[in-house]
């Protein structure tokens, strides 16, 4: 990876803006309007959070937010919901659930992990086991 002199938006996560700069994926608040990340104080500002790696950044992005359920996909009759930083893969056989239950995300058929793919990875396992939920 290429260390930018100058900051590069290079997308959008969540309320967040994501700026490439100096080997490091910035995560600006979009509520903040445009920052000068050039300058060192703004780098510093504790409302921002940075990671070398973009996949790291948006987790922790997910991690700081609080924000409803989100249905972000289907897989192999399970949906993904992205909820309170995890990824919750929900067997569609159970209906409608409601994920800001305690209870319903300690359901014994939802699963629940940290990264997308290796929710789907479990969800896999599950789908090719004959549909044995294994912890």
């Amino acid at each position: 990876m290429a260390i930018l002199l100058q900051p590069e938006l290079v997308g959008s996560y969540k309320g967040y803006s994501i700026v490439d700069y100096h080997g490091l994926f910035y995560g600006v608040p979009q509520s903040l309007g445009p920052v000068d990340l050039t300058e060192k104080k703004n780098r510093s500002r504790q409302e921002f959070l940075a990671e070398e790696d973009r996949t790291e950044l948006e987790k922790r992005i997910r991690k700081t937010i609080s924000s409803p359920p989100e249905l972000v996909g289907t897989y192999k009759g399970y949906g993904i919901v992205d909820y309170n930083g995890l990824f919750y893969g929900v067997p569609q056989s159970l209906g409608p659930v409601d994920l800001t239950k305690e209870k319903n995300r300690n359901h014994k058929e939802v699963l629940a992990e940290e990264d997308r793919t290796e929710l789907e990875k479990r969800i896999r396992k599950v789908f090719l086991s004959g549909f044995q939920v294994s912890t």
